[in-house]
């Protein structure tokens, strides 16, 4: 109904009520690997979304790239070795302490994290190296990342996607927050550039 309805958690609630008026089981259709935990998650969602998620997890990803020089100034460095680092942010929150501990809730999270480093170092390549040093990532933007669907899911299924598909984390939030059992909400990500000889920690 999310899906459908683009996230609007109102328009959902009507969805799923018109639904039920017409008799459209989720049985009476097939649906592909993953989706009857989305449609799960999804109609918990529309539940607990008055329950506070006061707790959770930062996932924090680093990566060393070689910094893109022109001729001239690479002849003119000092080291040939500069280098430039991206570093990204993400806050993914639960309702419960045990949860954060939980291993699905840490693979979305870094595989949150990995979505977002990808999604600002192709942004970084189409803009010539001229990002600007901090990127806040709206919870809007961050749903809105795809990643391969076998990397959201534990080792036991990911012989059930295929190799090519991909999911929204918006639909991997969906999908763990089903099998968790619990409210899952992405706050906000951050990603941080630094020039050569800064060391993001």
């Amino acid at each position: 109904a999310l899906a459908a309805c683009g996230h609007n958690i109102d328009a959902a609630v009507g969805w799923l009520k018109r639904s039920s008026a017409c008799g459209i089981s989720a049985q009476e259709q097939p649906v592909a690997a993953g989706a009857d935990d989305r449609r799960r998650g999804e109609k918990a969602a529309l539940k607990r979304r008055q329950k506070p998620a006061r707790h959770g997890l930062l996932g924090v990803s680093v990566l060393q790239l070689p910094l893109r020089l022109p001729q001239q100034a690479r002849r003119q460095a000092a080291s040939p070795q500069q280098s430039a680092a991206t570093a990204v942010v993400v806050e993914l929150r639960c309702q419960t302490e045990f949860a954060a501990r939980n291993q699905l809730f840490q693979l979305l999270l870094s595989t949150a994290c990995q979505a977002v480093m990808t999604s600002v170092l192709a942004a970084d390549s189409g803009s010539g190296g001229a990002l600007p040093p901090a990127i806040i990532l709206s919870p809007d933007r961050l749903l809105s990342l795809t990643v391969p669907a076998a990397a959201s899911r534990d080792s036991h299924r990911e012989s059930a996607a295929p190799a090519s598909s991909v999911l929204t984390i918006a639909d991997a939030l969906a999908e763990t927050a089903s099998r968790i059992g619990e409210r899952l909400t992405l706050i906000r990500g951050l990603a941080f550039t630094a020039p050569a000889g800064t060391k993001l920690a």
